[in-house]
């Protein structure tokens, strides 16, 4: 007789690097689809009340900072995609290889981004 597992335990179960590069990937296309109405009624504001928008630092630095990073990873890990595609990058190997690529890539380009801005 065949028992199925009454509890699993999610902190013992290991994520493989492509997934995690998968799952990110769907969670940045999420958040950027949800945060581009805010975007959008920032750039309003900052055109009605420039004075109001310069007041809120979380609003005029960290927003558009965490969302050009955001886009900044659906972009590279999207590259992947496409590229692993056309050019028919199938096996495991190359699989996990291009998924640490996209990490840190998209880390060092999150990186000068952010000194750039600060």
């Amino acid at each position: 007789m065949n028992k199925q597992p009454v509890f699993l335990d999610l902190t013992k179960i290991h994520l493989p690097i492509t997934a995690l590069v998968s799952i990110l990937h769907r969670i940045t296309g999420i958040l950027l689809v949800a945060l581009l109405p805010i975007g959008v009624a920032m750039l309003y504001g900052v055109f009605i009340r420039p004075e109001l928008f310069q007041e809120c630092v979380l609003m005029s630095k960290y927003f558009p900072m965490a969302f050009v990073c955001f886009y900044l990873y659906h972009v590279v890990a999207g590259t992947r995609h496409i590229l692993s595609e056309l050019l028919h990058w199938h096996e495991l190997k190359c699989a996990r290889q291009t998924a640490w690529f996209v990490l840190v890539g998209w880390s060092l380009l999150s990186l000068l981004f952010i000194l750039r801005v600060l």
